[in-house]
């Protein structure tokens, strides 16, 4: 299967593509900068995920996409980062009619939140992750 993973570069986008390769998935990264993924079996396509035509570029001709993308470690800071990003991913896969997604949210989002613990839910997602728990919420929405 052709698979793009969009965040390849990240901390769990590289485990994902790892993964991906894995499973002899024929695996396409989509990160900020080539040189993230320099001597690695994949192809490498560089661009902005909140650029609508990057994404398209990059969904066009693809069985599935993967998105990995996320804020990393300023997870407090407000951003549309990951909202803008999939509203792209999902535009651009109706326009190339693929039909396979996977997104990578956070503990605490939509039917997760059950799940969270009084820690998450009352010290982490109101301080250090207020920002992503924003911008994941409208992704998911």
């Amino acid at each position: 299967m052709k698979v793009l993973i969009l965040g390849a570069a990240g901390k769990t986008g590289s485990e994902v593509v790892k993964q991906a390769l894995a499973a002899g998935h024929d695996v396409t990264a989509f990160v900020r900068k080539a040189e993230q993924l320099e001597g690695q079996a994949v192809a490498v396509i560089e661009g902005d995920s909140t650029s609508a035509s990057d994404v398209a570029k990059a969904v066009e001709g693809q069985d599935a996409v993967l998105d990995a993308v996320g804020g990393g470690h300023k997870a407090f800071l407000e951003t549309d980062l990951e909202s803008s990003t999939a509203r792209n991913v999902v535009n651009a896969m109706q326009l190339h009619k693929v039909r396979r997604l996977v997104v990578i949210s956070m503990l605490g989002e939509g039917d997760s939140g059950a799940n969270a613990s009084f820690f998450y839910e009352h010290i982490l997602f109101p301080t250090y992750l207020r920002g992503a728990d924003k911008d994941k919420t409208a992704m998911e929405g």
